[in-house]
């Protein structure tokens, strides 16, 4: 595999946390595509733009499956005004780089 798990989760959690977006940039694929919870979906440009600018956190990284092209597992999601949560995630990975990364949760 050319990331572990972990590795692609520290990378989305210091985006978010601390605006830096080099790891994550150069992780997702020129094509990358986010699906939330609501099933809407975001292409990579707009992912940089938000987690840059993100008002939630997620930790708490639990990995159920990696390979060479996928990962999965779940994580808490924190947000202001809102209760913590437990989401899984599903990410497929080709030639070294995130194609889809897809959140579940309620």
């Amino acid at each position: 595999m050319t990331i572990s798990a972990i590795d692609a989760l520290n990378k989305w959690k210091n985006a978010i946390d601390n605006g830096n977006l080099a790891g994550l940039d150069n992780m997702l694929a020129d094509d990358f595509i986010f699906e939330n919870r609501a099933g809407d979906k975001d292409d990579r440009n707009t992912v940089l733009e938000w987690a840059n600018n993100a008002d939630f956190t997620c930790n708490e990284f639990i990995v159920y499956h990696e390979d060479e092209n996928v990962i999965c597992g779940r994580h808490s999601f924190e947000a202001p005004d809102e209760p913590k949560q437990q989401v899984m995630f599903f990410a497929r990975y080709e030639g070294g780089k995130c194609k889809f990364w897809k959140v579940h949760g309620s």
